[in-house]
C-alpha cells in the first residue's frame, strides 16, 4: 500500500509476487481442514513440503494465533475466515473472559502457566482487532478492544504496572513491567472509541486524508482500500457525543450505528478501491 501510494513501480511488482508466493503455499500445503487452522509444515531434506507438523497426540501444533494469522493477511477462502472466526470467540478455543488466548485452549499442549502459551497478550490481539475491522465484524472487534480495556485498567489500577501479557486464570499482569510498547495498543483501543477526532480502518484501510471539524461534530476523509472486493468494511469515527449524525460513502447512505456516545461503527461497503467518506449532522 505504501509502494501503491508513493509510486513506486518496482516495488509494488516484488511485493505482489511474494503475496501470490506465500498465499499458494499456504493454501496448497499448511490448511488443515480436521484442525480449522493453518500449520507449521514440515520440509524434507530437500526443501520440499513434506508434512503437515503435528503434536505427539497427533492434533496439530499450530492451533493458536499463529495458525489463525492468515486471517489479517487477507488471504483466506470464506469458508477458512469462517472457521476461523468460530474459534477466536468460542470460549472453549481461544476466547477467554480476559480476551484472546495466544494457544487454543483445548490443544493438548495448552498450558496455563507459560509465558507465551496460553497467556492474552496486547499486541497480537490488535492484530486481530484490525483484522476483524477489514472482514466487517465491527461488534466482535469492539468485544477484543473493550475486554483490554478493561482488564488493563484493571491491572493499573491495582499495580500500576504495564505488564508484558496476562494470565488467563488470575486476569493478573506478568512477565516484565513498564513495557511502554506493549501499551500501545491499549491505547489506540481507547483512542478509537472514546476520543473524539479519530478515525479509524483496518489493516485494509488507507486514510489519505481527514478532517474533522472544530467541535467533532462533522468528518471528510478519502480512504483507499486493498484487498478483497466483497462484503463490507468498518471503520470507527470517534465524534462529539450528542447530535445525531448522517453517514455517507461516495454519496450513498452508509449503514452505521453508535456504540458509545458519539463513536460511530460504520460499513463501508467493498467494491471502489478508494472513496470519500463524510459524516454530519443531521
Amino acid at each position: 500500500m505504501a509502494a501503491q501510494r508513493l509510486g513506486i513501480a518496482d516495488d509494488q511488482a516484488l511485493y505482489a509476487e511474494d503475496i501470490a508466493v506465500f498465499t499458494d503455499a499456504l493454501q496448497r500445503y499448511a490448511w488443515d481442514e480436521q484442525a480449522g487452522y493453518f500449520s507449521y509444515v514440515v520440509h524434507d531434506e530437500s526443501g520440499r513440503p513434506r508434512e503437515i507438523l503435528r503434536h505427539e497426540s497427533g492434533a496439530n501444533f499450530d492451533m493458536g494465533m499463529d495458525g489463525a494469522s492468515p486471517l489479517y493477511a487477507g488471504v483466506c477462502t470464506p469458508a477458512q475466515e469462517t472457521a476461523l472466526i468460530e474459534r477466536l470467540f468460542s470460549p472453549k478455543r481461544m476466547w477467554t473472559r480476559i480476551g484472546l488466548s495466544t494457544v487454543d485452549q483445548s490443544a493438548p499442549y495448552y498450558r496455563k502457566d507459560g509465558y507465551w502459551n496460553g497467556a492474552v497478550w496486547m499486541p497480537h490481539q490488535w492484530f486481530f482487532w484490525k483484522a476483524l475491522l477489514d472482514l466487517g465484524y465491527g461488534d466482535r472487534a469492539e468485544q477484543v478492544a473493550r475486554t483490554a480495556l478493561d482488564v488493563w485498567q484493571a491491572e493499573v489500577a491495582a499495580s500500576y504496572y504495564c505488564f508484558e501479557h496476562f494470565i488467563v486464570q488470575s486476569g493478573r499482569g506478568a512477565g516484565w513491567h513498564q513495557f511502554g510498547g506493549l501499551s500501545t495498543p491499549v491505547m489506540a483501543w481507547f483512542n478509537a472509541y472514546h476520543r473524539p477526532g479519530r478515525l479509524t480502518v483496518g489493516l485494509d484501510g488507507w486514510v489519505e486524508k481527514v478532517e474533522f471539524s472544530r467541535y467533532n461534530q462533522a468528518l471528510e476523509a478519502d480512504l483507499r482500500i486493498t484487498g478483497k472486493t466483497t462484503g463490507f468494511l468498518t471503520a470507527l469515527a470517534s465524534m462529539q457525543s450528542g447530535p445525531a449524525y448522517r453517514v455517507t460513502w461516495n454519496g450513498d447512505p452508509a449503514d452505521w450505528k453508535e456504540i458509545y456516545p458519539g463513536t460511530l461503527q460504520i460499513e463501508i461497503p467493498r467494491g471502489a478501491n478508494q472513496g470519500k467518506l463524510v459524516v454530519t449532522t443531521q
